[in-house]
């Protein structure tokens, strides 16, 4: 459980960068 929920965790923090670089770009 440990190692899905970590995999969960850094896909979450990659798309959440994505997102905020598109933002910033953006602005």
């Amino acid at each position: 459980m440990r190692i899905v929920l970590q995999r969960v965790s850094r896909a979450a923090v990659r798309v959440d960068g994505a997102v905020v670089g598109a933002i910033g770009r953006g602005v």
